[in-house]
Formats: structure tokens, C-alpha cells, sequence
């Protein structure tokens, strides 16, 4: 039950915030946020806008090595 307060939270403060505040806090999490110019659009890929991760050091020690390049953002 802990990890389902956690998610609510993170995702609540933000990608930005969450961020921070996991990294100070320590739980593992993995943010993906939408980029490009409309947010709220629902658009193909390519057009204007992809995704982004950003993971804290206890995701990246727990699971980094287990992903994909693609996931991990390494260069193949």
C-alpha cells in the first residue's frame, strides 16, 4: 500500500518536484513526461513531440542495467 501513496504523490507534485523530491526522500521512480509543443494534443509520433524520461539514482541502481538501450537512454 505504501507504493500506491508514493505514486499519488509523485505524480501529483509533478515530474519536476517529484523528481526532487524522490531523489531527497529515496524511493525508486521512473518519470515519463510528454514533450513537444502541444502537451494535450493527441498527435502521431513525430509531430512535434516524443517522451522523456528522468530517474532517480535508486531506479537507476535497481534497474538500469536490466534495460533496454532504447529504455536506458545508452547510445546502441
Amino acid at each position: 500500500m505504501q507504493a500506491d501513496g508514493l505514486s499519488t504523490l509523485l505524480m501529483a507534485l509533478g515530474p519536476e518536484v517529484g523528481h526532487d523530491y524522490a531523489s531527497a526522500y529515496g524511493p525508486a521512480a521512473l518519470f515519463i513526461t510528454r514533450t513537444g509543443e502541444d502537451k494535450n494534443e493527441n498527435k502521431n509520433e513525430g509531430e512535434n513531440g516524443g517522451f522523456a524520461s528522468r530517474s532517480t539514482v535508486a531506479f537507476d541502481g535497481a534497474f538500469n542495467a536490466t534495460l533496454p538501450p532504447s529504455v536506458s537512454g545508452e547510445q546502441p
